[in-house]
């Protein structure tokens, strides 16, 4: 099967096809010429898709095509053979043998072989033409979401469906209603760039897996082979509630802090406690001060302290993806009010 196209779609004038058999001379095929609007869709083909008759209605109306009709019209060629004849841009070659090598040339009518509008690639009658899978493809996390990219390649395929399934060993469900298309857009520049990202999906489920596949549909409605599964791990972004509260109870150089919480999450691990000195103007460098996190039900923590001075402390509750949520920061300023050592072996003379 073969198909030709042009930027506008449609070839005003009538083309002429050439066949070459194992690289030998060019010689005539098909029809006398291909010609917009020769072949009409028949009753029966309207009948399966009343689309056919809406569409080259308008096209024999339509002095330039372009925008969104150029857009649907070029869509539904890529997955209408009776709509390619009615554009005069499809034929199917049947007189072909395995193991022959073919190549094809449009040419404008009444033009030599030998300056052809486009030239297929060397075809060899019993390969497979199955096209490698997506290239390239990466992504980008966001909160409940991904957005994912690929290496464009508008002369391999047209669009790009897209599958998501919670396993690695099923392609899942289709979450794309039609294929994807991608186009440039102006930069601030005024330059043709692709967009950052080609496909995105919102509202998935924290703390869970998804593979999705990519699948590349080709300018006859054939599927590319489907990517290797992308493994995305929706993380858990939803914070604990904050402690709350937090009060101090200085002894010497320890300080008891107490908080509270109201609510215990299904996913709360435990309580962090940090610890904080000033580090110059307007910053405070604070770390963790309990090695192991300290249960819901344990709302206070006692904190040595190594010299008298300020201090800053805050405690965070902590999820079992590593969120915290901290309470307010507590400035603790603990003051010298230890008296010095009793005098010993005090003599009178």
């Amino acid at each position: 099967e073969l198909k030709w196209y042009s930027k506008e779609l449609i070839f005003r004038e009538s083309t002429v096809l050439y066949r070459s058999v194992n690289n030998g001379s060019w010689e005539k095929i098909g029809p006398a010429s291909f010609s917009f609007g020769q072949v009409k869709p028949s009753a029966e083909e309207v009948k399966k898709d009343p689309e056919l008759k809406d569409l080259s209605d308008m096209l024999k109306t339509t002095k330039k095509l372009d925008g969104l009709g150029l857009l649907i019209s070029t869509l539904k060629s890529f997955n209408s053979v009776p709509f390619c004849r009615f554009l005069g841009n499809y034929y199917e070659d049947t007189q072909v043998t395995a193991g022959n090598s073919y190549r094809y040339r449009i040419v404008k009518a009444g033009e030599s072989v030998t300056n052809p509008l486009a030239e297929s690639v060397l075809l060899t009658m019993g390969a497979s033409t199955l096209n490698e899978p997506v290239d390239s493809l990466n992504f980008k996390l966001r909160k409940r979401a991904v957005d994912f990219r690929w290496k464009p390649e508008p002369d391999r395929y047209y669009g790009v469906k897209v599958f998501r399934s919670e396993t690695p060993d099923s392609i899942g469900k289709l979450v794309t209603k039609d294929p994807i298309l991608i186009s440039t857009v102006l930069d601030p520049n005024g330059k043709a760039v692709y967009p950052e990202y080609f496909f995105s999906e919102e509202k998935l489920a924290e703390k869970k897996t998804y593979y999705y596949t990519f699948v590349g549909v080709g300018f006859f409605g054939e599927h590319l082979k489907s990517s290797e599964p992308i493994r995305v791990r929706i993380k858990d972004e939803t914070f604990p509630q904050a402690p709350l509260n937090i009060q101090k109870v200085v002894y010497g150089k320890a300080v008891q802090l107490n908080w509270y919480k109201e609510n215990l999450e299904n996913d709360f691990v435990g309580y962090r406690v940090y610890q904080g000195r000033s580090k110059g103007k307007d910053s405070v460098l604070f770390n963790a001060v309990n090695e192991k996190l300290l249960p819901f039900a344990d709302s206070s923590h006692r904190v040595s302290v190594p010299e008298f001075g300020l201090y800053f402390f805050k405690v965070a509750a902590v999820d079992d993806e590593g969120n915290e949520a901290f309470s307010a920061e507590l400035v603790v300023d603990v003051i010298d009010n230890e008296p010095p050592a009793i005098p010993i072996n005090v003599r009178v003379i």
